[in-house]
């Protein structure tokens, strides 16, 4: 991102009350220097340290790493920075009903440091807020009441270790996503494996420990969802439903199709079925 600060007026006397915002800035360089607020502020003041810093934490100057982000309450005491050299951050100062309680029923360690694998996460959301601000001269705070709400709901699972067993390894994220956009194309396990620099053998072990299932398992039960939404389509025949989701015989596509969801596909149209619960494969 580019260095941007913006200032709001904090008159909410005409603004709902469920999610205002009174300032942000991102990517915002700093002087040599702390910053020392005893009283803090009136507002929630969200913030990232893009570079380590020292932070005051239960009333103690604590060295942080790079990406660290802080929630401070209203009336909490603000001292941060580094006194040797230049540091970079970006925050944002917001207040509301909706806020307020998502904030405490988050979990999340208020005043405390959450440290994060880079920006993005901090990104994407002063983003998408400060959009919402400046396309509108009042911005919608229901919009930015779900922002807020989402990006902590984020911040909750990034703060909570048990969270890290579910997250999908990056490599695997982009061979999910070659699967879903070549659906039509023949899809080998050597492919596959080649999107995530892995032998095959290592490549189907670490797919399962992901997904719960074989890579190619999953690879044909993706075409099959697919087709139930194709088939939906009566401008498209059996046959050409199966050749878009990869199958070039339809009728080794109509006998799948039959194993996995309980019915022809032919049958599946005809009754305009919503999409039964797929078999274990």
């Amino acid at each position: 991102m580019n260095r941007v600060v913006l200032w709001l007026s904090r008159d909410s006397a005409a603004r709902p009350a469920n999610a205002r915002v009174h300032g942000l800035g991102f990517c915002e360089i700093m002087p040599a220097a702390f910053v020392l607020r005893p009283a803090g502020s009136e507002d929630y003041l969200f913030m990232h340290f893009h570079d380590p810093v020292q932070v005051c934490i239960d009333g103690e100057l604590r060295d942080v790493p790079a990406h660290t982000f802080f929630i401070w309450t209203p009336g909490t005491r603000h001292h941060f920075g580094h006194p040797g050299r230049p540091w970079k951050h970006s925050w944002i100062h917001c207040a509301g009903d909706a806020i307020a309680t998502d904030i405490a029923g988050s979990g999340l360690p208020l005043g405390q440091q959450v440290t994060l694998p880079d920006a993005s996460l901090t990104d994407r959301y002063l983003r998408s807020i400060h959009a919402e601000i400046q396309a509108h001269t009042e911005p919608d705070p229901v919009i930015l009441a779900h922002l807020f709400a989402i990006w902590i709901r984020e911040m909750q699972r990034v703060a909570d270790p048990g969270q890290e067993a579910t997250r999908i390894a990056d490599p695997f994220v982009a061979v999910r996503r070659y699967i879903e956009e070549n659906l039509a194309q023949p899809i080998t396990l050597k492919a596959l494996a080649g999107q995530a620099n892995l032998s095959v053998s290592q490549f189907s072990a670490e797919f399962k420990r992901h997904f719960g299932t074989s890579p190619i398992d999953y690879v044909l039960g993706q075409r099959l969802q697919q087709a139930t939404y194709f088939l939906r389509d009566h401008n498209l025949t059996v046959s050409e439903v199966a050749r878009r989701v990869g199958f070039n015989d339809p009728f080794h596509f109509s006998r799948q199709f039959k194993k996995r969801q309980g019915i022809s596909p032919l049958r599946y149209r005809r009754k305009g079925l919503a999409a039964p619960t797929a078999k274990p494969g």
